[in-house]
């Protein structure tokens, strides 16, 4: 199969069947190496320049090799080193006229026990496939903040995909067995790009907003009502049902807290939304069916059903907003802690007096629209002034800020 590189003296061969290694991991920074090849035994995959592309089962042969791994455009004779094929996101990747039969095969979903499907089986479902529009009582038409909010998360999440090292260890998570085998780096990957949608949307230097970083947990709260699980092999039914149960058994441990939750099962493949709805003394649930979030590297269009979805539920106007806004918000922090203190100071004073606003209080609909003219900074201290202040605030909070402009539309 080498003789078909025009210089395999170049290559390295490295035989992988254990997470120990004797010498330095595969690497394109390696000086004096055109080519690595990896034999991936515990997957029984052949890797090239650290991506997966052949199964060691079926390997092609030499004529075919070369083409497989090659543009097009070009012949064996040519120097592939140069012209090795590439998907839509510029990583090196295995051609799509190669066949089925020839390409690497993803693990087989995990065997699930029925002793984790009890909570699936017990509680009430009032819907499997149920869509996001009816669980949270919108229209299946985009409103205009949502739209904003889906169009970012798409070029968020393609940005990341275009980036080397994450495009690699997206590959690397196709091969994954179950949830125990994502490493950390892999974890914050899909953290960040389930969480995205449910963070502060608000985007500027470190210096003024500071994004708190995640840790690696079994379950995310990434609001007060919203919890991410990250899994694998969500198209598989058991598999769905598993981390179904797994989302809501951690919900029941608010034992003090009824309401509405939402869970999302993640796998950056798939994700899919459960809706658990929960008083003193029963529970009953709904979910949607899988959806792909992660659009194919070969895809020509950002838009997934699963990125909708999350950037849909991210819009739902978190009561906590102003909250986090003010934890991240520098600026906004400062500013609170000095209104503590003047307050602190206005109420141990014997001579204070209170101030009384004279006048009809503003209607809502006005004080959304003077919140729609004020700098990210201002706002957040509109709504510190009153609860009808605050709901004018976390209306306009909920569009993306960046730096100094406000996402209203997009394209």
């Amino acid at each position: 199969m080498l003789d078909g590189l025009k210089n395999p003296s170049h290559s390295l061969l490295l035989i992988e069947n254990d997470d120990d290694w004797d010498v330095e991991p595969p690497s394109l920074e390696r000086p004096g190496y055109g080519w690595i090849y990896e034999i991936d035994l515990d997957h029984n995959v052949f890797h090239i320049v650290d991506m997966p592309f052949f199964s060691l089962e079926c390997l092609p042969d030499d004529k075919a090799f070369i083409q497989y791994i090659t543009d097009n455009d070009f012949s064996e004779d040519s120097a592939i080193e140069d012209h090795i094929y590439q998907d839509h996101y510029g990583h090196t990747a295995c051609s799509l006229r190669c066949p089925p039969e020839y390409k690497y095969k993803k693990p087989t979903p995990p065997i699930v026990d029925n002793s984790d499907l009890v909570t699936y089986q017990l509680l009430m479902c009032t819907g499997s496939q149920v869509a996001l529009s009816d669980m949270l009582a919108l229209s299946d038409i985009l409103s205009e903040g949502e739209h904003v909010r889906v169009t970012l998360l798409e070029v968020m999440i393609g940005q990341s995909m275009y980036d080397s090292a994450v495009g690699k260890e997206l590959y690397a998570m196709e091969l994954s067995s179950d949830h125990n085998q994502i490493t950390d780096n892999q974890w914050s990957i899909a953290c960040f790009m389930a969480s995205f949608a449910f963070i502060p949307q608000m985007f500027d230097d470190y210096t003024c907003v500071m994004h708190p970083r995640l840790e690696r947990r079994e379950f995310t709260w990434v609001r007060e009502d919203t919890i991410v699980c990250m899994v694998t092999h969500l198209y598989n039914e058991r598999c769905l049902q598993e981390s179904v149960s797994c989302l809501i058994d951690e919900i029941s441990k608010r034992k003090d807290n009824p309401g509405h939750y939402f869970g999302i099962a993640f796998s950056v493949f798939h994700c899919a939304v459960v809706k658990v709805v929960k008083d003193a003394h029963t529970m009953i649930f709904s979910h949607m069916s899988p959806l792909q979030f992660l659009p194919s590297f070969h895809a020509h269009s950002p838009s997934t059903p699963g990125i909708t979805a999350l950037a849909r539920l991210g819009h739902h106007i978190d009561p906590a907003l102003l909250k986090h806004a003010m934890d991240i918000c520098h600026h906004s922090r400062r500013m609170y802690l000095s209104m503590e203190k003047s307050l602190a100071h206005r109420a141990g004073s014997s001579d204070d007096v209170p101030f009384i606003c004279p006048g009809p209080t503003l209607p809502l609909e006005l004080w959304r629209e003077i919140a729609c003219y004020l700098p990210l900074y201002v706002l957040i201290s509109l709504g510190l002034v009153s609860r009808l202040c605050r709901e004018a605030a976390l209306t306009v909070l909920c569009c993306p800020h960046l730096y100094d402009y406000r996402l209203v539309s997009a394209p």
